[in-house]
């Protein structure tokens, strides 16, 4: 993994690296490396449960706060920030998931 990358770790992670090579007009190999991290491997029914235990709480409340003015795993709303919206989805389906 990219030691300079910032990674989000909330569940166990799988790691997938795509390379490809391409050889130019002037032979020198150029290789273009892909990767992408996918994490929250929990099959919860609340998307708003981000800690995978199946009940929306005040752990779940802290990651949103935690990712305030970002875009991260608490941007329900998938409007490229994190902010009251969100808040709102954790406060509206709080308690155990269905």
């Amino acid at each position: 993994m990219n030691d300079d990358a910032q990674t989000l770790r909330r569940g166990p992670t799988i790691e997938l690296t795509l390379q490809m090579c391409d050889l130019v007009a002037s032979m020198t190999p150029q290789l273009l490396e892909v990767k992408s991290t996918w994490f929250d491997w929990w099959w919860s029914t609340c998307p708003t449960d981000l800690n995978g235990d199946f009940v929306v709480d005040a752990e779940d409340l802290g990651i949103v706060l935690a990712d305030w003015g970002t875009q991260g795993p608490g941007d329900f709303k998938l409007d490229i920030v994190v902010d009251g919206k969100d808040i709102g989805d954790v406060l509206t389906t709080w308690g155990p998931c269905p």
